[in-house]
């Protein structure tokens, strides 16, 4: 009987320890960071006379305030050289809620697509944003062949 009760004092014990270190790993855990405002670039002429389309990532650094420290094009995108600074500078004017909790700055990936449909209305031209970190600009305009 007295080896039952030290059991149930261990197995007692042991979930408690156990449960403190969910908590504790639970707080540390970083969230991702929330979109408090996501501006669409700007569909470029140029862009739209060789119909360029397609998804952008663009790698961002984001400080405690919010704020979008630096934007890079992802190593991975497949990007004209001339819309690397569209979409960078697009992305640097994106705003993250606050994070005074930060440890250090918080790093994120965000999208930005773009898509030609011709003949479309011209409510199908607007900026679309895709939570978390994507927004798509169209374009509806014909081009001549």
């Amino acid at each position: 009987m007295q080896g039952f009760k030290f059991f149930l004092t261990s197995l007692f014990i042991a979930s408690f320890v156990f449960c403190g270190c969910v908590a504790f790993a639970q707080t540390k855990q970083q969230s991702s960071p929330v979109v408090v405002s996501a501006v669409a670039p700007l569909y470029p002429p140029s862009a739209k006379a060789i119909r360029l389309q397609g998804d952008f990532p663009v790698d961002v650094e984001i400080d405690r305030s919010g704020k979008v420290t630096s934007a890079k094009v992802s190593k991975d995108a497949k990007l004209a050289s001339f819309m690397h600074k569209v979409v960078e500078e697009a992305a640097e004017r994106w705003q993250f809620a606050p994070d005074e909790n930060a440890e250090k700055k918080r790093r994120v990936q965000i999208t930005l697509s773009f898509r030609s449909i011709p003949g479309a209305h011209y409510f199908d031209s607007t900026a679309v944003f895709y939570p978390p970190y994507r927004i798509e600009v169209r374009d509806n305009t014909e081009i001549a062949p």
